[in-house]
C-alpha cells in the first residue's frame, strides 16, 4: 500500500486538475466578460493559488504517511536488529565449534616434525584459523553497525518533525517560486 501511495503522482494530478480549472475559468471569464482582460488574469491567479494549496496538501499528506509508517516500523526495526545480532552471535559460536573440530581432526593428520610437509600443513591450519578469525571479526563489525540502525531510524524520523530553517528554507522557497512561475506560464 505504501509503495503504491509513494508511486502515485499526486502532484501531477494536482497540476492536471489545476490546469483544467484554469482552462474552465478562462472559458468562464471569456464568456462572462469577453472584453475584460483582468478577468482572464484573475482566473490564472486563482488557478495558481489552487495549485499551490493542492501541492502543499499533497506534500503534507505524504509526509504524515511517512511519519506514520516510520513510527509503526520502529519496534520492528529494533526487533530485527536484535535478531540479526543474536544470529551473528550464534554464527560466531558455530564458527568456533567448526574450527575446534577442524583443528582436532587435523592434529591426527599432522606430519612429523622432521618432515617438510609439517611446515606446509601448519601453514594451512593457520590460514584456516585466520579465516575463522576474519569471519568472527566481520560478524562483530556487522553487529556493531546493526545495533545503530534503530537509533538512526529514530533520528531520521525526528528530523521529519523539524521545520526547515535558514538556507534550507530559502532553497525550498526558491524552488517553489520557480515551479509556480513555470506552472503559471504554462496556463497563460
Amino acid at each position: 500500500m505504501l509503495q503504491a501511495f509513494a508511486k502515485r503522482d499526486f502532484a501531477g494530478e494536482v497540476d492536471k486538475a489545476t490546469e483544467e480549472l484554469a482552462g474552465s475559468l478562462k472559458v468562464l471569464a471569456a464568456t462572462a466578460a469577453p472584453d475584460n482582460e483582468s478577468a482572464a488574469k484573475a482566473s490564472g491567479i486563482l488557478a495558481t493559488v489552487v495549485n499551490i494549496i493542492g501541492r502543499a496538501i499533497v506534500q503534507g499528506k505524504r509526509l504524515e504517511a511517512l511519519k506514520m509508517v516510520m513510527d509503526a516500523a520502529q519496534s520492528d526495526i529494533e526487533k530485527l536488529a536484535q535478531l540479526i545480532v543474536g544470529s551473528n552471535t550464534k554464527i560466531k559460536k558455530a564458527v568456533d565449534t567448526m574450527l575446534i573440530r577442524i583443528v582436532e581432526h587435523r592434529k591426527v593428520m599432522r606430519p612429523a616434525i622432521t618432515t617438510a610437509n609439517r611446515v606446509i600443513f601448519d601453514t594451512e591450519v593457520s590460514l584456516i584459523i585466520s579465516e575463522a578469525d576474519e569471519i568472527k571479526d566481520s560478524l562483530d563489525n556487522l553487529s556493531e553497525s546493526i545495533t545503530k540502525v534503530p537509533s538512526a531510524h529514530m533520528e531520521i524520523r525526528k528530523i521529519l518533525d523539524e521545520t526547515p530553517t535558514g538556507l534550507d528554507a530559502l532553497q525550498q522557497l526558491v524552488k517553489e517560486v520557480q515551479r509556480i512561475d513555470k506552472f503559471y506560464r504554462s496556463i497563460k
